[in-house]
């Protein structure tokens, strides 16, 4: 995978690479030391703080960088007519 990530690097500004789950063995393949870095997706109101951490571990001691996380499938609690007027 490294030399891939070379020549995405050399032909594009921006390649985001959509990976298996941190904890399926897939997910090692992608030789995530050779990547600028890693946003790790988790799912609001679903996952656990510690599994979130075990999984920041995992990602760092494969040599990955983790810059950021993203949340998805979050649910707003605001009724929409009150969330317009924010």
């Amino acid at each position: 995978m490294p030399p891939l990530y070379e020549q995405f690097r050399a032909r594009y500004d921006l390649t985001i690479v959509d990976c298996p789950a941190v904890f399926s063995d897939r997910y090692f393949e992608l030789s995530p030391e050779a990547a600028d870095g890693v946003v790790l997706v988790v799912q609001a109101e679903r996952s656990r703080t510690e599994i979130i951490r075990q999984a920041q571990t995992l990602i760092e001691n494969a040599g990955g960088k983790l810059i950021g996380a993203i949340l998805n499938r979050r649910h707003s609690y605001i009724p929409n007519f009150l969330y317009r007027l924010l």
